[in-house]
């Protein structure tokens, strides 16, 4: 078998074993790590968002799109269509929970500021 056969046969092993590991949830990162999670717990929106209505909302739900995503993938991978569908719309409803509180802190910081710009007038 020619070398540049060969290289590409090991590469789709390679991804094949990464889509798997990908499809089955083993790789995602957790809620804490991803973008939102790393801005909710340690960055800018802890540092500077926190004191806003509708933060400490978001959490649980953001947690729960995370977790029934993954096991979304993993009904999906085991054939299980019907419950993969379910776990789904738990997700997604819990992502409406997360937008409303996103929409909160939006809302409360406006009203923050146009007091802060009365009180400073």
């Amino acid at each position: 078998m020619p070398v540049a056969s060969q290289r590409g046969c090991a590469g789709c092993q390679q991804s094949r074993a990464q889509s798997e590991a990908h499809a089955d949830g083993q790789d995602f990162v957790s809620h804490t790590s991803c973008r939102l999670g790393t801005w909710y717990c340690q960055g800018d929106g802890k540092a500077c968002f926190s004191h806003l209505t509708g933060f400490r909302d978001i959490e649980a739900p953001h947690q729960q799109v995370r977790q029934h995503g993954v096991e979304a993938i993993r009904k999906f991978r085991a054939g299980n269509f019907a419950v993969a569908l379910e776990e789904i719309g738990i997700m997604e409803a819990q992502g409406l929970l997360v937008l409303k509180g996103l929409e909160c802190m939006a809302t409360c910081g406006e009203q923050t500021l146009e007091q802060a710009s009365r009180h400073c007038h």
